[in-house]
């Protein structure tokens, strides 16, 4: 009667051992299924902060590297009409190395930043005869003025004067590292006619884009 007592207690046991066990995988079980779907709740959420603190921090990156490169400036005068009016804002590419004929650039006259077009190279004879560009004594075509040339052609007027208002004028062999600059709008605009050759190292930039709206520099 004792062993069969013994031996029901001890199927009691192990009934209730197992029971406890199941009851503590279950739960187990309803907290990892709790869990899983909490995570799966927040993990858009984490995903959407990340994703929007990686753009951030890529917009910093470049921006931080463009303005090394790149700067946006307003010209404040009517010299470069009719490509450029009075108060439009310009993208300049920084210390580019090639300065090629007919570029517009930027460049410090004081402490004004101002902006014309490349016309003699260092080197160079520049010769302006009836409106007429002469580079080495080669005749050179400014297109981007035909229209104002006609214009005042025309009238029986020059729209390339000297600064004593003469018809052309001339510089002999530019000294390196020296740039002569004139305005496109020359009958108004005060260039290296007034002020004289421009020194490389003023020149901080080139115009590439016209900015609202943008189109770019040809």
């Amino acid at each position: 009667m004792k062993n069969k007592k013994k031996r029901q207690k001890s199927k009691n046991m192990v009934k209730k051992h197992r029971k406890n066990r199941d009851i503590s995988k279950s739960k187990k079980t309803k907290r990892h299924h709790k869990n899983n779907r909490k995570n799966k709740q927040t993990f858009p959420y984490v995903l959407a902060f990340d994703i929007s603190v990686s753009i951030v921090i890529s917009i910093i990156i470049f921006v931080s590297v463009c303005s090394f490169f790149l700067s946006i400036r307003t010209v404040e005068d009517n010299s470069m009409l009719p490509m450029i009016k009075n108060n439009r804002r310009v993208l300049v590419l920084k210390e580019s190395k090639e300065i090629r004929r007919f570029d517009i650039v930027a460049f410090k006259n004081g402490s004004v930043l101002e902006f014309r077009r490349v016309i003699g190279l260092p080197g160079e004879t520049i010769r302006f005869t009836e409106d007429n560009l002469y580079v080495d004594d080669q005749l050179t075509e400014e297109k981007f003025i035909f229209p104002k040339l006609d214009e005042y052609n025309k009238k029986g007027e020059v729209f390339t004067q000297s600064m004593q208002e003469e018809n052309g004028f001339q510089v002999n062999n530019i000294p390196e590292d020296y740039y002569l600059l004139l305005g496109d709008n020359r009958p108004n605009s005060t260039d290296s006619r007034h002020y004289g050759l421009v020194e490389k190292d003023k020149i901080k930039g080139k115009v590439t884009y016209l900015l609202h709206p943008l189109e770019k520099i040809n």
